[in-house]
Order: structure tokens, then C-alpha cells, then sequence
């Protein structure tokens, strides 16, 4: 069966390792495509011994109807969430400057898990262990590909600081020192 090979194993660490799960229909779509695997895989043995002349088209059918079935809607919905996610953090570029500038930032930024998930995947290699190393490079590539725009993200934080600071109210449960100050000479006039 797949689940019960290698690949399934190798297959399923990238997965944890890019956190496909964080995406809609990301788990139904690997399970399900895992699922109609083993279930490919039962059929070319019951196939291999089948008993009467309506066998293939009772496999054929099964095939169709379960995991398979679910497998391709779960996976086609995963990947418009993917695409989706994708083509909105691509419109929050400003411009190419800003698309490299963000992409250097995130590798600075991300610096010490880049380390650890490189060290992590040259030791398993040198231990042979293949789960561990698949797992490493997903989590590596999703450290690369996972970043934001560093214009749009700062002018939302500037933004936040011009209006809060317009607007004498507390910010994150620290009252603003000048409205304290102005209370104070109010209550002591009255």
C-alpha cells in the first residue's frame, strides 16, 4: 500500500515541513490523494485476482466513486486557496525593489531557522535519515516563499502610529504620558 511505503513517509514530511495544512482543503487534499493511492494500489491486485468477468468493472467503479472522487475537488479548492494566497501577497508589492528588499529582509529575518533547517537537513543526510531531510527543505522553502511586503507592511505601521497618536486614546494598554499630564491640571483647576 502507499501509506505503508517510503515515499508515503518522504511525501508526508514535506507536507509538515512546507505547512500545506495552513491552507484551506491543504490535509483533506493529501490524505484524500494518499487514500486513492492505496486505493489504486488495491485495485491492481484485485485486479491481478479477480474471480469473474464483472470484477474490472465493479473495481473500475469503486475507483471512481470513493477517494478519488474526493481527492481531485479537495486538491483543485487547495490549490485556489494556494493561488489565491499567492496572487494576494504578490498585489501587495509595491514594485520589484520592494519584492527584493522584502525577500532579502525575510531571509535576514528568518536567518537562525534558515540555519537550523539547513544544519537539520546536512545531518539527517549524513544519517541517511530521509524523512527528516524532506522535512527540513519544506520547511526551508516555506521560510522563503512565506513573506511580506515590507512598504505596505511599515506604512500600515505608520499609519497606526500618525492615528494613534491623533487620536489620545491607549495604545496596547499604555495611556499616552501627555493625556495623563493634561487630567491632572483639569482636576486640580477644579
Amino acid at each position: 500500500m502507499f501509506t505503508n511505503s517510503a515515499v508515503y513517509d518522504y511525501i508526508e514530511a514535506f507536507y509538515v515541513g512546507f505547512q500545506f495544512d495552513k491552507y484551506s482543503y491543504g490535509e483533506e487534499c493529501f490524505v484524500d490523494t494518499s487514500n486513492s493511492l492505496d486505493t489504486l494500489y488495491n485495485f491492481n491486485i484485485e485486479m491481478i485476482q479477480r474471480y469473474t468477468w464483472a470484477d474490472p468493472f465493479l473495481y473500475t467503479s469503486q475507483q471512481i466513486a470513493t477517494d478519488i472522487n474526493d481527492s481531485w475537488f479537495n486538491c483543485w479548492q487547495f490549490q485556489v486557496d494556494f493561488k489565491a494566497a499567492f496572487w494576494e501577497k504578490k498585489a501587495n508589492f509595491v514594485d520589484l525593489p520592494d519584492f527584493y528588499l522584502s525577500f532579502i529582509f525575510n531571509l535576514l529575518g528568518n536567518s537562525f531557522q534558515i540555519k537550523s533547517a539547513t544544519e537539520s537537513m546536512i545531518d539527517s543526510a549524513a544519517l541517511h535519515d530521509t524523512v527528516t531531510y524532506y522535512q527540513s527543505f519544506g520547511y526551508l522553502l516555506q521560510i522563503m516563499y512565506d513573506f511580506e511586503s515590507y512598504k505596505t507592511t511599515s506604512a500600515s505601521l505608520v499609519s497606526f502610529m500618525t492615528n494613534a497618536s491623533k487620536s489620545h486614546g491607549e495604545v496596547k494598554g499604555v495611556p499616552p504620558k501627555m493625556l495623563r499630564e493634561s487630567k491632572r491640571h483639569e482636576t486640580k483647576l477644579a
